[in-house]
């Protein structure tokens, strides 16, 4: 524990620092594999030994070594995330994480949430803890798969197909669905829910290393 380590909060910066070059520099891999080197050996640089050759340059950067430097000023004292020798025992694991063939895989940036938000629309009408026929769970599927692919008014389109018209307090009931379903996401992607995610994940770690420290490991694979 302690300055230097990989505590929790450490681990969350190397997690979010790798995601989001991968998605800044996407597709290109060769950007990809040295923006994710590059906020390793930030984290590790002192002022005896800086490695910022990674970082990258201009008058506003991230980085403040070469900002300094882009503005002609004298760069502020180091202060390393972690130790060098910790980040030493990392390099095997982020060699395997900027993989040419990790990487291009990566490049397309396609993720798993849209999966699992199919998964919660299935699971909102056929709860996975009440036994159901596979009549039920062939329409329930089905209506999933509609308000995944076209929101709301899926289910009012295949009634059109149908010859049935959509009544009054059902298209009021739909477009009340789809503004509310659109102002979610436009608040979810706004500067301060961000930043609130950011502040909840990084205050979660910080009290996780608190309590490991206070109470020691409780759970480990193989430990008791």
């Amino acid at each position: 524990m302690g300055r230097g380590k990989i505590t929790n909060e450490v681990q969350k910066k190397l997690s979010g620092y790798y995601a989001s070059n991968l998605k800044a520099h996407a597709p290109d891999t060769v950007k990809m594999k040295n923006g994710v080197y590059a906020s390793l050996f930030h984290m590790v640089s002192t002022d005896a030994d800086p490695h910022h050759k990674y970082c990258p340059q201009g008058k506003t950067p991230w980085c403040f070594f070469q900002r300094a430097r882009a503005n002609h000023q004298r760069a502020r004292k180091h202060v390393p995330t972690m130790k060098r020798e910790v980040a030493e025992k990392l390099l095997p694991l982020y060699e395997r994480l900027t993989s040419p063939d990790l990487l291009l895989r990566c490049a397309r940036m396609k993720t798993q949430n849209q999966n699992k938000c199919f998964n919660a629309q299935v699971w909102r009408r056929i709860p996975k803890t009440d036994p159901t026929s596979l009549n039920t769970v062939k329409c329930g599927v089905s209506l999933a798969l509609l308000e995944f692919n076209l929101g709301p008014v899926g289910f009012t389109k295949v009634l059109g197909d149908l010859g049935v018209a959509p009544g009054h307090h059902q298209r009021k009931q739909i477009n009340n669905a789809t503004q509310k379903r659109l102002k979610h996401a436009q608040d979810s992607m706004s500067h301060k829910a961000v930043k609130k995610r950011k502040l909840k994940k990084m205050n979660k770690a910080q009290q996780d290393d608190a309590e490991l420290a206070q109470e020691g490991v409780l759970y480990k694979a193989g430990a008791f």
